[in-house]
């Protein structure tokens, strides 16, 4: 720690949570989009939520789901990081994936 008491960008900050949960958010994907799949996980698990645009409480301009604590650590029992990814489909298929966004979780 810095002189007074004060941290500095060298020091190092650890937020502990038991209960916490990430929201996750992207731009809307133009077109015949029918809705998104966002997926969590590890190199050991992962788990998918399949968010339709015709869910109740929907809003198209501002895609959102918030991923609660226990399916974060749920993909991680080896309590590693936990990378997240979305992608759109239609009727004909699915987008690629985003880039993986990835959080620690231990």
């Amino acid at each position: 720690m810095s002189n007074n008491g004060r941290l500095s960008e060298a020091d190092t900050v650890t937020v502990v949570a038991r209960d916490f949960s990430v929201p996750v958010s992207w731009p809307t994907v133009e077109g015949d989009t029918l809705g998104y799949v966002v997926t969590i996980g590890s190199s050991v698990t992962s788990k998918s939520f399949i968010l339709p645009i015709s869910s109740v409480n929907w809003d198209s301009t501002n895609p959102f789901v918030k991923i609660d604590h226990d399916d974060m650590l749920a993909a991680a029992p080896d309590n590693s990081e936990v990378c997240i990814s979305v992608k759109a489909y239609d009727l004909v298929g699915a987008s690629p994936e985003s880039e993986h966004m990835c959080v620690a979780v231990r």
